[in-house]
């Protein structure tokens, strides 16, 4: 999508999507690959707990690359992700909620007192995180 500062204005309602043809065939569904995107999940988590376990305290507390957050807030934000993920993959596992989800403001809370942990603690709480995202059946006929 072209930006309006550097177009005018014209190019972005140009650039928007378009109604569908109803003539049109649907393209191939190609199935995922569940196993092989857990797998890859499994291989991106080895390499945060690499970093993670490269951090101090003083790392953590930080200022991140993320405008306005701490490394410890993205952290933080990435656990809460995981537990998100793994709230979805129970739901398409068993077809049944869990329990509730967190609101945005429980979510804001819960960010904000993980990220506020030693380092230790919060890459601990990480891997516990990731760890139930990848958990459970793997083979598509479970889904």
């Amino acid at each position: 999508m072209t930006d309006r500062a550097e177009s005018g204005g014209d190019e972005v309602s140009r650039s928007m999507p378009q109604p569908e043809d109803p003539n049109r065939p649907e393209p191939p569904v190609r199935p995922a690959d569940p196993a092989g995107l857990i797998d890859e999940l499994t291989r991106s988590g080895t390499r945060l707990d690499a970093t993670l376990s490269a951090l101090g305290d003083a790392e953590v507390r930080a200022p991140s690359r993320l405008p306005g957050w701490t490394r410890g807030q993205v952290l933080a934000h990435v656990a809460r992700g995981a537990e998100a993920y793994t709230w979805l993959l129970a739901v398409a596992r068993n077809g049944v909620e869990p329990g509730p989800r967190a609101g945005s403001e429980a979510l804001a809370r819960a960010v904000a007192e993980a990220a506020a942990r030693p380092a230790d603690a919060l890459a601990a709480e990480l891997r516990s995180c990731s760890a139930g995202s990848a958990a459970g059946p793997r083979t598509p006929r479970s889904w």
